[in-house]
């Protein structure tokens, strides 16, 4: 019975009057949510995250210690690509609140639940993978309802989900029996529902259930502003207070995004205990008179409600409230079993005629089953629940020894398909008459192609295939209920489907099963049978026999060799492996089949057992990886020592795993046998002795090794060779090229002690970035010292900004925040298709958030000008110089929205619009040149006339900007772009803003006494420097703290970040 809103309890029970609510919320635990949040301000887990070995979606789970579950994005072998950016779902424990048992999950993709702070950063949490930087979609928080916009609340429930996906966050509530109202607040964050189809329609899960009632608001929860809901409530005693949401038929872009808090609970009225359980009693007396005409054919069920009638009747004219609500319970737990008990017996008197039927073949056991069979029309017109329910376990029990009691040989197997579940698809009770291949169902004429009925069911079987995506489902095809497993363009893994058969009696078994698929997608599709000892496939299909215009092609029956069984366990299924880059190895499967051929002699199954030792001895022998090695060969000696087969099947799956993984890391075009040939053949240059390091300790590791972590030492093999060796070799041509006898100290030093680090042993990643951070550095500082030595009185230092033309971020700390980017091509101002910039987009305005800094050390102290090609959307993008750790000490350049007046020939007048993408000062500039008659024969005349052609002769919208009168004082510099209005304190409408071609320019010499070049105060490069938990400068120098402003290099537990001091 479920009452909403309007319903008043008032005509079922008197209330006394009750001169003022009282505010009882305090008894409910939490009921602000602000304790357990999910995540912090700054969008990170609360607590202490740990990998749970569940995996899927593209994802892996991480439990926290406070019992949240999150779904991070992965790159498919276990390493996030989005690190806390965003997340493929989360469903968060919030203290004194449990997940209802129909909604909790240990894998929450797709589904957002949990509580969040309405402190929540912008930007700082996301939903979906964000993948190679792109941005994920933001998770935001609204304002604080009016009704509860105090200090004290801080967190707020979250809910978002598409395609039913759902939650129910529970909590049991004891009250003294009275009359409440519970309040709440919800608001909708997405305004872009679409409930137009009633599937789509969303539910608020929200409700008080006590005793059998059911209270809610049926208001709904698709308004954008914070909306009130309220309903009254009587318990007796305790009650179960949920708060849940259940999404749309849809995706979650077109469901509502709930918030809910507010949540207050109000005592608004006395209720008497006595009259609300004879309400209830007398609700109950009229469910066990309907339910006695109802079961009115089984007599003993009917006699039981009979019963259960008349203890009813009195309990409700005792006035005693302990026998009523004894009464309740006993006599509610006797309905419900009565009516479980009911609901069951079309399906015992389905196994009752499949038994009868089966009875007809009269195997030995017959006596047996006909002794159960003719207690049936007696339990079940007769019985009491208790007497149904024990019989039909009786049944089942006599139908398995009956039809266990067939003989059986390899010529006469016995059919054993009874023990298998669900072998053509169909509920029991449902299946279909076969003749001549022919299936009919049912109802069949109801039926449609491609969808799988009603009636159908994959009860007991399992994807178990390497491919557990694409369309794998029930269906109607081809005129039977099958299943089918599809999916395109993912060749190598296998669809699959199995099912484990278990306390079998040992002996010789075989499977068959009907597959078809298309012509054109046959590949190795097959039925096996798998036992602990052998394991058989079954020929492939060799012909497609779909027909796409009937619905009715030829199914291929395939059958299994015969597999020996000796735990009383075996696997059978179906599979097909995806191939050719479409879908070939799809398959829909039905009929399965399963037969016994009888029992094995000893001498068979000793011979069995040796068979399978001596494979396992030769695999392993064959092993390459010594870790996994070692530890198969321990589990063939647990093998022989106790004769338990699951070690023996232990160390053969080690080794076929370990040297699949071997193969595929040397195969070719792989790193391992590229780096070899190269540590060869002089690829690596001057770096070749690191590489060939690399190299030899990767194989030293797998030599000892195991191989579900070489990809981790892969990993640091490419970052040696791919990354490390390339910046060495550009510091040894440096090197060559030095005359400064300071530079080649530095640089030398760096490089000598790096390879002397890198060398003695395969390092962490991070060492390997942090080492290329300062090789990096103390190349860049060579150069420079090199430079100043040349011509002190330069006034051109752009060379001190790495990639100032904008090739990649390297040199650049960057933020992307929710902009995407940054390194793009295609709109340079000459329309250079291979020149890159920097540009940022994000569309919706002022969402863009991006940051780029630089910071630039070693600089003569003196008064510069910094400048940039520049083109932004609109207001709030800055080019920026800093000096120091002051606000004063930062210069914010703001880049113009630029316009264009030209002479409208159609109005007679002048016009003026914006230049975003078009036009702009430098492509003004290009036209006044080229329009002026400039010489072809001038040096800027190919760059002038490809900018003026630009865009059809439109200009692309750049200009230069510069920022004058930058006083460097302590030798560093920061420069860098943004449109982050929490760091320029200005509103942005910014949607995207490009940057390009950094220049640096000293304009006036300042106090550089004692000061020799940028290399000044490098007097020692120590070896710690690249040890862990360390501070470094960009000029690879380790200091003790990061006392000024500029860029450092942190390494903390063996990750190399970089940090900007402001």
């Amino acid at each position: 019975m479920k009452k909403v809103l309007l319903m008043s309890l008032a005509a079922a029970f008197s209330f006394t009057a009750f001169a003022q609510e009282e505010d009882v919320t305090h008894l409910i635990t939490n009921a602000g949510f602000n304790e357990g949040l999910t995540f912090t301000d700054e969008g990170k887990p609360t607590s202490e995250t740990t990998a749970t070995g569940e995996t899927g979606e593209g994802a892996r789970v991480l439990l926290s210690a406070n019992g949240d579950y999150y779904a991070e994005p992965t790159d498919g072998k276990g390493t996030s690509v989005s690190g806390d950016l965003s997340w493929y779902g989360f469903l968060g424990a919030p203290k004194g609140w449990t997940v209802a048992k129909e909604y909790a999950t240990t894998k929450p993709f797709w589904k957002y639940f949990g509580i969040l702070p309405y402190s929540l950063k912008e930007g700082y949490l996301g939903a979906g993978r964000g993948k190679d930087g792109a941005a994920a979609e933001s998770i935001t928080v609204p304002a604080k309802p009016e009704a509860d916009d105090t200090d004290d609340n801080t967190g707020l429930l979250y809910m978002r989900a598409g395609w039913n996906g759902a939650v129910a966050y529970q909590q049991t509530v004891s009250l003294p029996c009275a009359k409440y109202r519970l309040e709440y607040w919800t608001i909708n964050l997405n305004p872009n529902i679409d409930e137009s189809k009633p599937e789509n329609v969303s539910t608020d899960l929200t409700k008080v259930i006590c005793r059998k009632d059911e209270f809610s608001d049926p208001t709904g929860l698709t308004k954008t502003e914070w909306t009130k809901h309220q309903f009254t409530f009587t318990p007796t005693s305790d009650f179960t207070l949920q708060f849940g949401y259940k999404s749309g038929n849809t995706g979650s872009n077109k469901n509502p995004w709930v918030v809910i808090d507010g949540v207050k609970l109000y005592k608004v009225g006395e209720a008497s205990i006595t009259e609300i359980y004879t309400s209830d009693l007398t609700n109950l007396y009229d469910e066990l008179q309907e339910l006695s005409g109802k079961y009115a054919e089984y007599s003993g069920l009917a006699n039981q409600i009979d019963n259960a009638t008349e203890i009813v009747d009195k309990a409700m004219n005792s006035e005693d409230a302990d026998l009523m609500k004894k009464t309740l319970d006993e006599v509610t737990a006797l309905k419900d079993s009565i009516i479980k008990t009911a609901d069951i017996v079309p399906s015992i008197t389905a196994s009752y005629n499949k038994a009868t039927a089966a009875a007809t073949k009269a195997y030995p056991g017959l006596a047996d089953l006909q002794t159960v069979l003719a207690k049936y029309d007696q339990t079940i017109n007769n019985g009491k629940w208790e007497d149904i329910v024990a019989y039909a376990t009786e049944l089942k029990q006599a139908y398995i020894t009956y039809m266990m009691s067939q003989v059986a040989s390899a010529d006469a197997p016995a059919d054993y398909t009874f023990l298998l579940q669900s072998p053509l698809f169909v509920k029991e009770g449902s299946e279909p008459t076969i003749e001549n291949g022919v299936f009919t169902y049912p109802n069949q004429d109801t039926f449609t192609a491609g969808k799988a009925p009603e009636i159908a069911t994959s009860a007991g079987w399992t994807k178990t295939g390497t491919c557990t995506d694409g369309d794998q489902r029930l269906n109607y095809a081809q005129g039977r209920i099958c299943w089918n497993a599809w999916k395109a363009n993912t060749d190598g893994k296998t669809l699959e489907i199995s099912q484990t058969i278990k306390n079998l009696p040992n002996g010789y078994y075989k499977v068959s099963g009907d597959l078809i698929t298309e012509g054109a997608y046959v590949n190795d599709q097959h039925v096996f049978a798998t036992s602990s000892l052998q394991s058989s496939n079954s020929a492939s299909l060799t012909e497609g026999l779909w027909n796409g215009d009937t619905n009715a092609g030829t199914w291929t029956t395939l059958t299994s060799d015969k597999v020996l069984v000796h735990d009383g366990e075996i696997t059978i299924g179906a599979s097909g492996t995806l191939a050719n880059g479409n879908q070939s190895g799809w398959f829909c499967a039905t009929n399965f089949q399963l037969f016994y051929l009888g029992t094995a002699t000893q001498a068979e199954i000793e011979a069995a057992l040796a068979a399978k030792a001596e494979n396992a001895k030769a695999l392993v022998a064959a092993m390459h990886f010594g870790a996994d090695k070692s530890a198969a060969n321990d589990s063939i000696a647990e093998y022989t020592t106790s004769g338990d087969i699951v070690k023996l099947n232990v160390a053969i799956k080690l080794a076929q795993n370990s040297e699949a993984k071997y193969e595929e890391i040397n195969a070719e075009g792989k790193t391992i046998p590229t780096v070899a040939v190269g540590v060869t053949d002089g690829t690596y240059g001057e770096a070749t002795e690191i590489a060939k390091s690399a190299y030899d300790n990767t194989l030293a590791y797998i030599n000892n090794g195991t191989y579900n972590k070489v990809d981790s030492i892969i990993t640091i093999l490419k970052a040696y060779v791919n990354n490390y060796v390339p910046a060495y070799n550009t510091a040894d041509e440096t090197l060559k090229t030095l005359t400064s006898a300071t530079a080649k100290e530095v640089l030398s030093f760096t490089m000598t002690e790096q390879k002397k680090g890198l060398m003695s042993e395969l390092k962490a990643e991070a060492f390997v970035k942090a080492a290329i951070v300062q090789l990096t550095a103390a190349t860049a500082t060579a150069n420079a010292q090199e430079a100043y030595e040349k011509n002190p009185n330069s006034t051109d230092y752009t060379g001190f900004i790495i990639n100032a033309q904008t090739a990649s971020t390297d040199g650049w700390n960057v933020i992307k925040g929710e902009g995407d980017g940054p390194v793009k091509k295609g709109q340079y101002f000459t329309d250079d298709a291979n020149r890159t910039y920097f540009d940022s987009w994000n569309g919706t305005a002022g969402k863009n958030n991006i940051y780029m800094d630089q910071a630039i050390e070693g600089l003569p102290n003196g008064t510069y000008t910094l400048a940039a090609n520049v083109r932004t959307s609109a207001n709030g993008a800055f080019l920026f110089a800093s000096t120091g750790a002051e606000a004063a000490d930062t210069t914010w350049m703001e880049i113009p929205v630029q316009t264009y007046t030209y002479f409208d020939e159609t109005a007679g007048k002048d016009s003026t619009v914006n230049a975003l993408d078009k036009y702009g000062k430098l492509w003004e500039e290009a036209k006044a040149k080229i329009d002026g008659g400039l010489s072809d024969t001038d040096p800027n005349y190919a760059t002038y006339s490809a900018t003026y052609s630009a865009n059809g002769g439109n200009g692309r919208g750049w200009m230069n900007l510069q920022i004058p009168n930058i006083e460097v004082t302590n030798h560093a510099l920061t420069i860098g772009v943004t449109c982050d209005s929490t760091k320029t304190n200005k509103p942005s409408k910014v949607t995207w803003f490009s940057a390009t071609d950094f220049t640096l320019t000293l304009t006036k010499a300042g106090d550089n006494a004692g000061w020799n070049g940028p290399a000044t105060g490098i007097t020692e490069i120590q070896t710690e420097a690249l040890k862990a938990d360390a501070i470094y400068n960009i000029n690879g120098q380790r200091i003790a703290n990061m006392s000024k402003q500029g860029l450092y290099i942190v390494v903390r537990n063996g990750k190399a970040v970089k940090v900007l001091k402001k």
